[in-house]
């Protein structure tokens, strides 16, 4: 099939008039370089279509607000239709920078659960105090909490649907950290698991590669540390993704040592 009679591309036209451009047909349109060039096009082509769907947030290209004095906000994520979520959709998801000597109280708002996770630094959280790499989850609802950071901190803070009545609880930090094996070069540390959903951190050697898979609800990631490629998409520190229920993951592999945060339905 010549270029000319393929169907329309998913493909912007300035990105298709580029690979003509450097890979140039000739007068039958079958000479070994217009080959490459409708190879190279249908490569690209698929990659962008494993893509769709898919929530994706570069660190580079989502700047800091300033929300008060020493809190800034990146936004992650914000639900389209917060009265019909999808299974496991959050509300949002947002990365706090709190900067050293921050200390704030923070509103209450019982029709939300809240979700922390420690990426960086220390918090005191109504006195008691966590360290990087830690959880916090308040599944009742926000109550009026107060933090407090001695040296800074990074939170990744999640919001949801209130659970259903549960009591607020604080869940242990690193140093109680049980690693277990998922895959070849891959281990995971579960930091909480209900009847459906699990938070867990997936530390993963240079190389190690997880399968294509399907997810029954909304799967959310943040790299911490190292680069993968999800598919052909390359993942860096500071990135994060929101895979939405019903959608198909292709291959993960990590480029270098990583080190990532998971939530989603709970693994086998």
């Amino acid at each position: 099939m010549s270029r000319a009679s393929q169907p329309p591309s998913l493909l912007p036209a300035w990105l298709v008039q580029r690979i003509g451009d450097a890979l140039p047909s000739g007068a039958d349109d079958e000479t070994p370089l217009s080959r490459i060039a409708t190879q190279l096009q249908r490569r690209v082509e698929a990659s962008v279509g494993a893509e769709r769907g898919l929530h994706t947030v570069r660190v580079k290209d989502t700047p800091w607000s300033m929300v008060v004095d020493g809190l800034r906000v990146r936004e992650l994520y914000r639900a389209a239709n917060p009265s019909a979520l999808r299974a496991g959709e959050p509300l949002s998801v947002e990365l706090w920078h709190v900067a050293a000597g921050f200390d704030s109280a923070m509103p209450a708002d019982d029709d939300r659960s809240v979700e922390w996770l420690l990426v960086h630094g220390d918090i005191e959280v109504d006195g008691r105090l966590h360290q990087a790499v830690g959880c916090i989850r308040d599944e009742a609802g926000v109550h009026a909490r107060r933090l407090r950071s001695a040296t800074g901190a990074v939170l990744y803070r999640r919001l949801g649907p209130p659970a259903s009545g549960q009591s607020a609880h604080w869940l242990s930090d690193r140093g109680e950290a049980r690693w277990e094996p998922l895959l070849e070069g891959v281990d995971r540390w579960v930091m909480w698991r209900d009847a459906t959903q699990e938070a867990y951190l997936i530390r993963a050697r240079a190389g190690a590669c997880a399968p294509a898979h399907d997810h029954l609800i909304d799967e959310e990631c943040l790299v911490l540390d190292g680069e993968l490629y999800f598919g052909d998409q390359l993942m860096r520190a500071g990135d994060f993704q929101l895979a939405p229920a019903g959608l198909h993951h292709t291959v993960i592999e990590a480029a270098t040592d990583a080190l990532l945060y998971q939530r989603g339905e709970v693994k086998a």
